[in-house]
């Protein structure tokens, strides 16, 4: 019994760089986490970005303040990447304040807009 799955159907079975796009650090592993793990498998490389610090899962939580919050879910995001395969991918932390994008214009939003552009034109995906 083969329990590989075929990809060949999928019209990106075979796209070598893959950008993914995390609003929040995990977000990558729910929302696409088993077909990473299949490209991967398959020989794909991935650029990670996560645009924002995760911060504000625990709101008003002693016991996991924003700055200790932001910092924890940083590490499980690069825990999830060893799971998934992908552990020398390479990935970005935006570190945008989680709920509380910054608008267009701001200096933050200019800033993510050039690393993700500069990620487009280097990449390449």
């Amino acid at each position: 019994m083969d329990d590989g799955l075929d990809l060949s159907s999928l019209p990106f079975a075979y796209a070598r760089k893959i950008l993914v796009v995390a609003p929040h650090p995990d977000d990558e592993t729910l929302g696409c986490g088993g077909l990473i793990s299949l490209l991967a498998q398959n020989g794909a490389a991935f650029y990670i970005v996560f645009v924002t610090d995760g911060s504000a899962s625990h709101r008003n939580s002693t016991a996991w303040p924003t700055a200790r919050l932001a910092a924890q879910r940083e590490q499980e995001a690069r825990n999830a990447l060893v799971c998934l395969g992908i552990a020398h991918a390479h990935h970005l932390f935006l570190r945008l304040p989680d709920v509380d994008m910054p608008g267009p214009g701001t200096p933050a939003w200019d800033n993510g807009v050039a690393a993700v552009s500069d990620i487009l034109q280097r990449f390449a995906p």
